[in-house]
Order: C-alpha cells, then sequence, then structure tokens
C-alpha cells in the first residue's frame, strides 16, 4: 500500500512526517470528499450531478447522495500512514466532511485549534481565586453576595456566578487547604433501624388484617410545633472557613429556648375531632386534660343511634410520652386494648471502640436484626407519618394558611409577618404568638368544613399499608416516597 504521509498541502517549514496520524485521517477525508476521484462511477455522477444542481449550496441540511462517506472510509481503511492503517470512524468522516461543505468547499486547516481549550478559556485565574477565597472567609459572607471580581487579564471587574464561588472555595489553593462550608447540622434520618422497620410492617400488617370497617373507625393523634426562630437554610445560608476550622457546633446562633407554638389534632372519618393550641411546647398534663375532653366525645360517639355514625375502634397517637404514657388514663377514656401502644426502645449493642465525645461512653450500634417482641395489640411505629393521617392534615393546614394569607392581601389587609419574626407587630395586634394562634384555630375550622377529604384519606389508608408490606419494602422506608 502506498504511504500517504507525504500530503501536497503540508505547511511550510514543517516536517509532513511529523503530521499525527488524526491530522492525516482529516486531510485525506476532506481531499476525498471535495474531488470524489476515487469514488465508483455511480456515486460520483450522482454526487456531482446534486453538486452543480447547488443542491449543497442553497439547501444546507441537504443530505450527502448515500455511499459517499461509505466508501471514503473504505478507501481509508486501504491507506496507511507510518505504517499504521487508517481505521476510522463514521462519525469523523461525516464531522470532516461537513467542515468542507460549511467551509465554501474549501479545504480547512486540519490542526487542533487549542485556542479554545481549558487553560486558555480560564476565566479565573490566580489572582482571582485568591480575591474569591479571601472574600468568603469574612464574617457572614454567603457565595451569592459576591457577583464581581477583579480580573488581572482584563484589568476590570467581571462578573462571576454563584457556582463558579463554590467551585473555587472547594478546590485546594496553592499550599492552602480547600475551604469547607459551615453549614448548620444535616437533619439525622431517625427511625432508619431494624426494630423500627419491622414495627412498620407489623402495623402495616394488623391494620390490613383488621380491614377497611375496622380502619374507619381509628381516631388519629398527633402534635405538631411552630416555631418562631429564624430557620437556617443549609444550602443557601452557608458560609465557608478553612478546613478544620468550623468546630463541632452550628456555625449560626440558635436559641435554645425560642417562642413557639403547639397544636394538638385528633381527627376521625368525620372530621377534627379535637384540636388545641398551647404556648410553647405540649406538656403531660396538657394531654391528660386533652384525654379528659376526648373522654366525652368517645361517649358522644358511642351513644350515637345514626346509621351513618361509625363507631371509634382504636386510638392512633405516636410514641409522645415512650414507655411512660400514662395508661390508666388511656383505658378509661377509650377501653382496654383501644389505644396503640409504644413500640419499645430500638435494640442495639454497645460499641467496642467508639466512645461519645462529651462522657466517653460506647456508641450504641444498632442491630442489623431484630429478634424483639411487640406488645399484644395494636403499636404504633415511630417514624411512620404514613400510617397517621393527621400528618396529611398538617400539610393540607399549610396549604389553607397560605390560601388564606394570599386572600387577605388580595382584599387590601397588610401581609402577614415574616417567619422568623418574635417582637411585636402593632400590623398584627403586638403579640405575635396570638396572631398565629388565633391563624391557625382559623385555618383548622375550615379544615373541618371539607368532610369529603377525611373520608378519601381513610379511604387510601390500607393502600399505605400494602406500600410497606411489599417485596421492595418489607417495612423499609420506600425511596419513591418522602418517607
Amino acid at each position: 500500500m502506498a504511504d500517504h504521509s507525504d500530503a501536497p498541502d503540508a505547511a511550510p517549514g514543517r516536517d509532513p512526517k511529523l503530521i499525527s496520524k488524526e491530522e492525516a485521517v482529516r486531510r485525506h477525508v476532506q481531499h476525498l470528499y471535495l474531488y470524489a476521484v476515487n469514488l465508483t462511477p455511480p456515486v460520483r455522477k450522482k454526487f456531482f450531478e446534486e453538486l452543480k444542481a447547488g443542491r449543497f449550496t442553497s439547501q444546507p441540511e441537504q443530505a450527502v447522495p448515500r455511499g459517499v462517506q461509505k466508501e471514503i472510509r473504505e478507501l481509508l481503511q486501504e491507506m496507511t500512514h507510518d505504517g499504521e492503517s487508517l481505521d476510522i470512524s463514521k462519525q469523523v468522516v461525516h464531522l470532516w466532511a461537513k467542515r468542507v461543505k460549511q467551509n465554501g468547499w474549501e479545504i480547512t486547516n486540519t490542526r487542533q485549534d487549542y485556542t479554545s481549550n481549558i487553560e486558555n478559556a480560564t476565566k479565573f485565574r490566580t489572582g482571582e481565586n485568591r480575591r474569591v477565597r479571601e472574600e468568603l472567609q469574612k464574617p457572614n459572607m454567603k457565595c451569592g453576595q459576591i457577583v464581581t471580581v477583579h480580573s488581572d487579564k482584563e484589568h476590570r471587574q467581571i462578573n462571576i456566578s454563584e457556582s463558579s464561588v463554590r467551585r473555587i472555595a472547594k478546590r485546594k489553593f496553592g499550599d492552602e487547604p480547600s475551604l469547607q462550608p459551615a453549614v448548620p447540622k444535616l437533619m439525622k434520618i431517625q427511625g432508619d433501624t431494624a426494630h423500627h422497620n419491622k414495627c412498620r410492617l407489623v402495623e402495616a400488617e394488623r391494620w390490613l388484617a383488621y380491614g377497611q370497617d375496622y380502619v374507619d373507625g381509628l381516631w388519629f393523634a398527633d402534635e405538631s410545633k411552630m416555631k418562631f426562630s429564624p430557620q437556617m437554610n443549609k444550602k443557601i445560608d452557608i458560609q465557608w472557613t478553612l478546613r478544620g476550622n468550623c468546630g463541632a457546633a452550628n456555625w449560626y446562633e440558635k436559641p435554645t429556648h425560642t417562642a413557639q407554638i403547639n397544636l394538638f389534632l385528633v381527627i376521625n372519618i368525620t372530621g377534627v375531632v379535637y384540636h388545641k393550641v398551647y404556648p410553647n411546647n405540649m406538656k403531660k398534663v396538657h394531654y391528660t386534660n386533652a384525654l379528659k375532653h376526648l373522654r366525652k366525645k368517645v361517649n358522644e360517639n358511642a351513644e350515637d343511634d345514626d346509621e351513618d355514625a361509625v363507631t371509634m375502634t382504636c386510638f392512633v397517637h405516636d410514641n409522645l410520652w415512650g414507655s411512660g404514657q400514662p395508661k390508666e388514663m388511656l383505658n378509661r377514656t377509650f377501653g382496654d386494648g383501644k389505644w396503640t401502644q409504644y413500640m419499645g426502645e430500638p435494640c442495639y449493642f454497645p460499641h467496642k471502640t467508639k466512645r461519645t465525645p462529651v462522657r466517653h461512653l460506647p456508641t450504641r450500634e444498632y442491630k442489623q436484626r431484630c429478634l424483639c417482641e411487640f406488645p399484644d395489640g395494636p403499636v404504633k411505629a415511630s417514624y411512620c407519618p404514613k400510617t397517621n393521617l393527621t400528618e396529611n392534615c398538617f400539610a393540607q393546614l399549610d396549604r389553607i394558611l397560605l390560601r388564606n394569607q394570599r386572600l387577605e392581601i388580595a382584599a387590601g389587609k397588610p401581609a402577614w409577618p415574616k417567619h422568623g419574626q418574635t417582637s411585636g407587630d402593632r400590623a398584627h395586634g403586638g403579640d405575635l404568638c396570638e396572631f398565629w394562634k388565633k391563624k391557625l384555630k382559623r385555618a383548622v375550622r375550615d379544615l373541618n368544613q371539607y368532610k369529603q377529604y377525611f373520608r378519601k384519606l381513610y379511604a387510601t389508608f390500607l393502600d399505605r399499608c400494602k406500600l410497606y408490606t411489599s417485596r421492595q419494602s418489607r417495612g423499609k422506608r420506600l425511596k419513591t416516597t418522602k418517607y
């Protein structure tokens, strides 16, 4: 085979043998495509006819006749460069033939253009990186607040995006280590143990065994907090510091005792049975007082002779007090065995070497397989909001609060106070706790008007239980859902 390394269009003052194999391939493709000398007569004739008709120039997207690129590739496979065969892919033939067409049917430069490579296209060099890192280490400085930086190359301020600032902070800079984000501590994923998984599975199987008639008589209860302190976002409210200087605590000052209100809500298939808003946390005395009110509701439910009335079958509440549940009070209120019991503490064993940072006690390692026996009767699994319909009601209350706020703004009333304010607000009476209590109670009343909403929740309860009994779950949290 002939060696085509000494092509006639080599650059002046350059040894043709120094041309790389890739560059030789590009030059051969362009010459074969432009002149069509070595093509078979039928293909060459059709190619020149369409070229003469001006289809490629008047219609840039016009496809090349079938067989042209294929024959070019076959011809290249018969050629050699510096003793190596020119084996080439279809994509390379198509790309460099297309360049001839786009260049007005002229040969293009086959050398690689390095003017736009990563080194020459670098926008932020050493000086810019140093200035960005110095700005980030100032107190309370965030990535989004740096919008420009002085460029040594252009001698002016240039724009910089937040993502570029983050990349500069995460990379090492000379002998300096990378910057580490000092962010609020991540929320620990609770309930991800074998004990919780087993309890979720047992609970779901029990509800499925009881059937829909029993489920319609369930009373669900739960409590929710509304805090009035600023809540930091771990992705937005971020500071940067040298690695190792973050410390064990959160970088922001979070008040230990913050203003908040607590909503205790009890629902059944007909709507809201009982609700109460408490200042700060709901204490055990509040819970026992609520049980007294619920006892009257249970008696009224048992004495109801209406055909559509649903008798209470079980009181479902999360493990609020753990093993310290007021059992006698619960038995007097709902009856023996008609309330969910505590699932027990997750089974664990002390670690051999790991110790806690302060008291140096052995850390708890949860067992990979749970062999615990749960109490007889209904048991409520912790961290399983899918089987507590009150959690859905809390989400619906959030939507109702947002709707009410927009309606008031549309009516010309002042906007509601922003989250995180604790001082008085003259536009809303001066006491934010009382303001939010009023708005929350109104939202509960609005929620209680949607009777069909509660019936839909109860109708889909057993479908939620089936998710935990499926082969993909078996009590584990499903990745397709939030929980």
